[in-house]
């Protein structure tokens, strides 16, 4: 009996022991997973600089640090379905952006990794649905891809290349790599955004340049390089991008290396088709310059191609406020086809009036214009003419509507007309475009230059002594010699105060923030 009572306490110690270290271990193991189910998720959480960072240290070319864009393709003719299945080897993500629906639809494989995403607005599409860059967000490093193009070769070493020669120079964002036996020509792009104008130059270096012409290649650059640009999947491929990486200073070069091996696929062969394609090149890139404010490009050649008003159409800018156009604002210029409008409207003015012998002088902002440069002043938006009010009557169309009270258009298809405004006349350069050379008569009273009508807004505009005009003299503006007072300084510094040729200034700086 007494063995058999002794042995159990003991048999109760063991079993106690034993269950107290099952719930320790149980307890540490729930500890250890709790911990590292709460480090993963941390890891989700951090930014995507920190995991770019973090990949950079360890192996930055891992498939998902790697993405390609591919877009600019014709729905009549296009190679993306071979394009897409070449890069599939990859394991990157592979996004085919297009700014419409393609039809007839494009047939792509099954997998997660590849993106039809279509910029226009639909009802049936998310945000994300529409925006290629919420595909490429896990990646580091974007290959823009041209349809029709055949990559091999280590893309590694592609990366490779651009982090070293970024590391020499900060600027080189992108790296161009050539298609086999193509020639690419390197050139620099001046987008002067202030005064509406692209400029595409030869480069002074063949290797390091602003843009690449043509779309034989296959770009490379970092996804925030390429993220920072405000459209940077607009058509065409290559052109539209240029200028968004120019205008921020960006540069690229060209692999002469020979890292990729690249090869592209011969398109529109058929001659309908290269017509249709030509057409339609050309109308992106019409839209092209019209989102982005450019009104004159000049290539490098040379030739100059004019995007804004014409004859036939509104100018470029409504009606004028403050005596401040929408332009100011916006920082910039007046646009380069309204100057050259109101050139052709005033040289037009000027030889009527000269063939008419009635005495006329440059006035206002048109005269400081003259003094500082021989020209419109670069943000003015008319020119303004005097003339003695008596010599009305000696000119055919001013004497027209004086006694009409109505428009007439001459032969040249410029419109005389009495402004709404005030006493006094104006031409505008066509029945459309209403750009305009305002002509102010004025009379002598005791040796004084008066008129009627008079602006308050503007400082300028008072009467002076007759002695300015009596006699006038002749100085360069727009492109011809014109009347204007005989000792111009003073007459503008009369008006607009000392210095004014010196430092010119908005009409209302202060309104511009």
């Amino acid at each position: 009996m007494w063995q058999t009572w002794s042995c159990r306490p003991a048999t109760h110690c063991v079993m106690y022991r034993l269950c107290l270290l099952i719930i320790v271990v149980l307890t540490v193991n729930l500890y250890i997973i709790f911990r590292v189910m709460l480090l993963d998720d941390l890891s989700c959480l951090c930014s995507d600089d920190k995991q770019f960072t973090a990949a950079d240290s360890i192996e930055y070319a891992s498939p998902r640090k790697l993405a390609f864009v591919v877009w600019d393709f014709e729905d009549f003719e296009n190679d993306i379905g071979e394009t897409v299945n070449n890069l599939l080897s990859t394991e990157a993500d592979i996004v085919v952006t297009s700014d419409h629906r393609p039809y007839p639809p494009l047939a792509f494989p099954k997998t997660d990794n590849i993106h039809l995403v279509t910029t226009d607005a639909q009802l049936s599409n998310s945000v994300a649905q529409s925006r290629p860059e919420f595909y490429i967000r896990s990646a580091s490093y974007v290959f823009l891809v041209p349809d029709g193009v055949r990559i091999t070769g280590s893309l590694q070493d592609a990366v490779k290349f651009l982090n070293d020669v970024s590391a020499v120079d900060r600027s080189i964002s992108m790296v161009a790599f050539p298609v086999v036996n193509a020639e690419l020509l390197c050139l620099d792009l001046d987008a002067d955004v202030k005064r509406w104008t692209l400029e595409y130059k030869s480069a002074r270096n063949d290797t390091v340049c602003d843009m690449v012409d043509g779309k034989e290649f296959v770009l490379l650059m970092r996804k925030e390089a390429l993220l920072n640009l405000p459209s940077p999947f607009l058509r065409p491929f290559g052109k539209a991008l240029f200028i968004q990486t120019a205008y921020r200073r960006l540069k690229l070069i060209i692999d002469r290396q020979r890292i990729l091996s690249i090869h592209m696929t011969s398109l529109f062969e058929n001659g309908h088709n290269r017509w249709k394609h030509s057409q339609s090149e050309q109308s992106h890139l019409r839209d092209l310059y019209e989102q982005f404010g450019f009104k004159l490009v000049k290539q490098r050649n040379g030739k100059e191609e004019w995007y804004g008003c014409r004859k036939d159409t509104d100018r470029c800018f409504g009606t004028v406020i403050d005596d401040m156009p929408a332009y100011i604002y916006q920082g910039r210029f007046t646009p380069p086809c309204c100057l050259r409008a109101l050139r052709e409207t005033a040289r037009h003015v000027f030889h009527i009036l000269e063939s008419e012998h009635i005495r006329y002088w440059l006035e206002g902002g048109s005269l400081l214009g003259a003094a500082r440069a021989g020209d419109i002043i670069p943000w003015d938006y008319d020119v303004d003419i005097g003339i003695y009010r008596e010599d009305v009557f000696q000119s055919r169309y001013l004497s027209h509507v004086h006694r009409m009270g109505i428009a007439v258009v001459d032969d040249d298809g410029f419109v005389w007309e009495k402004a709404d405004e005030g006493d006094f006349y104006r031409v505008q350069y066509s029945q459309s475009n209403h750009l305009h050379v305002d002509i102010f008569p004025f009379y002598s009273r005791n040796g004084t230059m008066t008129k009627d009508t008079w602006f308050n807004s503007h400082r300028q505009d008072t009467e002076f002594p007759e002695s300015f005009i009596h006699p006038l003299r002749r100085m360069s503006f727009v492109g011809i010699n014109v009347s204007v007072p005989n000792n111009v300084r003073q007459f503008l510094e009369f008006k607009f105060g000392v210095g004014v040729i010196e430092n010119p200034h908005l009409p209302n700086a202060e309104a511009v923030t």
